[in-house]
């Protein structure tokens, strides 16, 4: 959180890097706990699965690489727009091949029927490619990987027609495809045959491919798809499909961000790895996140006996070793520190130019650009982690006293106000998930877009892949309006009495801090029960669980002089939280009163 009163100071980061601890804030996944202090992420485990490559498949290689020379040369002695579309398409075809013998043989044949009809140039100009959101390249990629209606060089169409027919034979005895089913899926099913399969792969040839191997081999209807033609309200169909009765997902890189599958899966498998490292951190991120309550799976199959194959190979494992090596010079949370590294090293890298010169200069070259591109992006990671070290994290110490706070308190805050305001509410229905709610004329008016009745849920994570079903969170245009109307009472000049919590009275205030330039830096709800004896307790369980449920009104004596006692301890009390808080970069602020009441 960057706080604009501080750029003057940023020229001086190097100088004065402790100003980052008024900046940001920032914390690691295996860090994070609940309320108990149990960690909430699991990690994740990745385990990378080799694929046999048959002779056949070393042939073929052979040949591609070889009509990948051919082209690039002509693509340098081209001029202008024609140059950069033989680079595009060389480019696509090494990774489409990469991909799956199905995507390089689609790719070829288009190319190939092309040129028989001599069509015109592609849209497949750089510049069209640039301003293309990124989860989309490799879809465009392979839609415009036909070029144009011109043979790049003598003798190119007879050379597709070979390849092609050779492309062909390796579909009908597929290695990677069968190593897949059988060595990967198979043996997942075997250990529980309900559990679901995330996939990834670039291209949608390959996603088609794989839907049609996978439905023959599992059934019909087992798969759903993500592709970048879809709409959103079919991308929210298929993740529905998907958790409700679909064994496999199988997902550009479309999906690669935007969707959240951690409630129902905890398996990955990328059929292809992207040329892009920070793809594949992404594609992860898909499940390893806040809710997953499972390790999470990552299995990783390359072809490391092909050159682009072993060009990528090396590429991650030179990247997994720098990775290890930077976090091993601390063991504490070590795999959090891994996840980390890997995606601020991600991050830096710019590998594209490096593979696709690997074909001109040859495979010891290519791993001498890979080391550079590494020490490059070490040295910046490195110079981030020497800053980080000086920002503020998150300590569970410091927020133990913090009142408890889960969706089942918001639940009951506004069940309460439905009973006030007169909103039925249906019984719950899809295992307790969704109630539909009636809304009375005077509420539809404050709200623009809703209706008399409506879907409802309180989980979050249920309601966000149904457009029908409204989420009633804080960010609710509802729940806001209840808030509004449940602030609108006055109990001005007007004493409480409450029953069901322990204690002789109750005080509510907010107590706030500042750093030494006077900003707020922190603010938190102090609720304190007071017992005559002199006891006192703040943001308890009791008063935590008290609020689930409707108050209930008092009944006992009550003294002036008891109140001003119980308020000088309260004062006390409150005193000494802020002091408990307080640290060299935060002071105490002020403490506002809310309200207090009798208990008894």
């Amino acid at each position: 959180m960057i706080r604009p009163d501080l750029k003057d100071e940023l020229h001086l980061l190097r100088l004065n890097p402790e100003i980052l601890r008024d900046m940001i804030i920032r914390n690691r996944k295996d860090r994070v706990t609940d309320a108990e202090g149990n960690l909430i992420f699991k990690g994740k485990k990745t385990h990378a699965v080799k694929v046999p490559v048959s002779r056949e498949a070393k042939e073929f290689d052979k040949e591609l690489q070889e009509y990948l020379r051919r082209g690039e040369l002509a693509g340098a002695s081209a001029a202008g727009r024609q140059r950069f579309a033989i680079g595009f398409v060389m480019n696509a075809y090494r990774k489409l091949a990469a991909s799956s013998a199905a995507a390089i043989h689609q790719a070829l044949r288009r190319r190939h029927e092309r040129l028989l009809r001599r069509d015109g140039e592609a849209t497949s100009a750089p510049e069209e490619f640039a301003e293309l959101d990124a989860r989309y390249q490799g879809e465009f990629e392979e839609l415009c990987a036909g070029g144009g209606g011109t043979e790049f060089f003598a003798g190119e169409l007879a050379l597709l027609e070979e390849m092609i027919a050779k492309a062909k034979r390796l579909l009908d005895h597929d290695a990677k495809l069968r190593a897949f089913i059988e060595q990967m899926v198979s043996l997942i099913h075997a250990r529980d045959a309900a559990q679901k399969i995330l996939i990834f792969t670039e291209y949608r040839a390959t996603q088609d491919y794989l839907k049609t191997a996978l439905e023959k081999e599992f059934g019909d209807g087992c798969v759903a798809l993500i592709h970048g033609g879809q709409s959103l309200e079919e991308r929210r169909a298929a993740i529905q499909r998907f958790e409700e009765s679909g064994r496999f997902l199988i997902s550009t890189e479309a999906g690669g961000e935007g969707i959240n599958l951690q409630r129902s899966c905890h398996i990955m498998v990328n059929y292809d790895l992207p040329w892009n490292p920070m793809r594949l951190v992404q594609r992860i991120g898909r499940l390893y996140r806040y809710g997953q309550k499972k390790p999470v799976l990552v299995f990783n199959m390359h072809s490391p006996e092909t050159l682009d194959g072993s060009i990528v190979d090396l590429l991650y494992e030179r990247l997994e070793t720098v990775v290890r090596d930077m976090a091993a010079v601390s063991s504490e949370f070590r795999a959090g520190l891994e996840d980390e590294i890997l995606g601020q090293m991600a991050e830096l890298l710019d590998v594209e130019e490096i593979l696709q010169s690997a074909n001109k200069v040859g495979i010891q070259r290519t791993k001498e650009e890979i080391e550079e591109a590494l020490r490059r992006a070490r040295e910046a990671a490195e110079l981030q982690q020497d800053l980080f070290q000086y920002v503020s994290g998150y300590d569970r110490d410091e927020v133990r006293e913090e009142l408890t706070m889960t969706r089942q308190h918001l639940q009951a805050f506004v069940e309460g106000m439905f009973r006030r305001l007169g909103v039925r509410m249906s019984p719950a229905t899809h295992g307790g998930l969704q109630r539909e709610i009636d809304l009375p004329e005077a509420l539809l008016a404050e709200l623009p877009g809703w209706r008399a009745r409506e879907r409802s849920t309180f989980d979050r994570a249920w309601g966000a892949g149904r457009s029908n079903v409204r989420v009633l969170d804080l960010d609710s245009p509802l729940v806001r309006l209840l808030l509004a109307k449940a602030k609108e009472l006055r109990f001005d000049g007007l004493f409480a009495q409450v029953a069901g919590l322990p204690g002789d009275a109750l005080g509510v205030a907010v107590l706030r801090w500042q750093n030494a330039q006077g900003l707020r830096m922190r603010q938190e709800f102090f609720a304190l029960q007071l017992y005559a004896d002199g006891r006192s307790e703040c943001n308890g369980e009791a008063f935590s669980r008290w609020l689930l449920v409707p108050a209930q009104d008092g009944a006992r004596a009550h003294d002036r002089e008891q109140a001003k006692e119980l308020f000088g301890q309260a004062l006390q009390a409150s005193d000494r939280r802020l002091a408990e808080v307080s640290s060299r970069d935060l002071h105490p602020e002020s403490r506002q009163w809310l309200a207090a009441g009798w208990l008894g």
